[in-house]
């Protein structure tokens, strides 16, 4: 295969974004591709740590990273419009100010970009896209990170209340191929991109520990003193209403516990109209003497650290539709997990044997299913009987570096 030039682009930061970006800029790269970054500069340092990082470990280097660019959100509507034309003339000003930085690059360098390829492709700012196409004369590619359309086909996007539209986005000119990190909806997603290739990549994530004077061990040290020799039983993850997190509150206030220490931990994201629904959780939670609530965000080190001192991961989410890298941090911890009878979730943890499936199909049921398991925990052998035989090499052989470097191959190849 002749070495292809790829832009690779995404104008978002923070969480999956950055280890998104990084992996697949170090895959392009891995594949023999001359790799251009437009992203914004959190991000591009980022990607330039983890790549370093990863260099070290596999002492191979393949292609080259030519050159990189800021690139902004999309920016604000203009008022002074009709509301109508609003959302096109921003995907215009948007897609089109791209164009025009990867123009630059071809006159400077006096070659062609042969795809353009964007690590994220949300609904909300890709549906209009397809608008934008007489300025943005370029082959593309992308990473689709939403499972409803196939999964839920009618539901809304929570906390925006729009329905997905990948048959806007996936009809734009020029589409190569489609990316899903929900390998269960390949099949579905191809009735949208119309013969175009849609290929599954795995749900990775960071897994490096801190260094042993680093600060990212602060609260895995802590849990280690407070559970002395209970269990540790995290969630994690961003504070949710569909994260489990007001059930587990139930749970913790209605079950006996107290044989195990929890740490609840991420950033709080409440949407405005349950705020009435947050109340309750939080109070059981603050003043149960097993709980410890971290209500921020946490770095990805000090997660890590978290999960190499822990003993059981919880991820019951009942309204959870997507693919999640929290299986995969379990699995390269060796954690078991338990989750909901829920799609890819659900799915995974079956087929790798990963720990343990509830059956509830509401909050009531939860609670209860929850509650029992947990009660069965009172030692962290109890907990290492809920997975017996779980394949974690298997597990995270599919969800690798590698698969993603053999993924973005096919990617490439429907180039021609």
């Amino acid at each position: 295969m002749i070495a292809k030039t790829v832009a690779l682009i995404d104008w978002n930061s923070g969480g999956h974004h950055n280890y998104h970006f990084a992996s697949y800029s170090s895959a392009f790269v891995s594949l023999g591709c001359r790799l251009i970054k437009l992203a914004p500069d959190q991000l591009k340092c980022f990607c330039n740590v983890w790549s370093v990082a990863q260099n070290r470990r596999t002492k191979s280097v393949c292609g080259q990273i030519s050159d990189s660019y800021h690139v902004d959100p999309p920016p604000a509507y203009r008022d002074w419009l009709p509301g109508r034309l609003r959302p096109i003339a921003q995907a215009m000003e948007h897609f089109g100010g791209i164009a025009r930085k990867l123009r630059h690059w071809e006159r400077v360098f006096e070659s062609e970009i042969d795809l353009v390829f964007f690590s994220c492709v949300y609904d909300w700012e890709f549906a209009y896209f397809r608008s934008s196409q007489c300025l943005f004369p370029y082959r593309w590619a992308g990473m689709y990170n939403n499972s409803r359309p196939v999964r839920m086909p009618g539901a809304v996007i929570p906390g925006l209340n729009i329905p997905p539209c990948p048959e806007r986005i996936f009809s734009a000119k020029r589409l190569i191929s489609v990316t899903v990190p929900d390998e269960g909806i390949v099949v579905g997603m191809e009735q949208f991109t119309k013969g175009r290739p849609v290929v599954a990549v795995p749900e990775m994530t960071d897994s490096v520990l801190p260094s042993e004077e680093s600060d990212d061990w602060e609260i895995a040290i802590q849990l280690l003193a407070r559970a002395e020799h209970r269990p540790i039983i995290v969630l994690t993850g961003r504070l949710h209403p569909d994260t489990g997190i007001i059930e587990l509150a139930e749970v913790i206030h209605r079950v006996q516990t107290d044989h195990a220490l929890f740490f609840i931990g991420g950033n709080v994201h409440w949407p405005e109209g349950q705020q009435a629904d947050k109340k309750r959780p939080f109070e059981i939670l603050r003043a149960a003497q097993n709980v410890v609530l971290h209500e921020r965000a946490i770095p990805e080190h000090a997660l890590n650290a978290i999960f190499s001192v822990s003993d059981l991961v919880l991820a019951p989410r009942l309204e959870f539709v997507g693919s999640s890298n929290i299986l995969t941090k379990a699995a390269a911890f060796h954690k078991p997990v338990i989750v909901c009878d829920r799609y890819s979730m659900a799915e995974r943890t079956r087929r790798h044997g990963l720990g343990v499936v509830l059956p509830s199909v509401n909050s009531e049921e939860l609670i209860k299913d929850l509650g029992d398991v947990l009660s069965r925990c009172q030692t962290k052998e109890d907990i290492a009987r809920l997975a017996p035989s779980p394949d974690w090499d298997g597990y995270l052989k599919a969800h690798s570096q590698e698969r993603l470097v053999e993924a973005l191959g096919e990617v490439l190849s429907a180039l021609g």
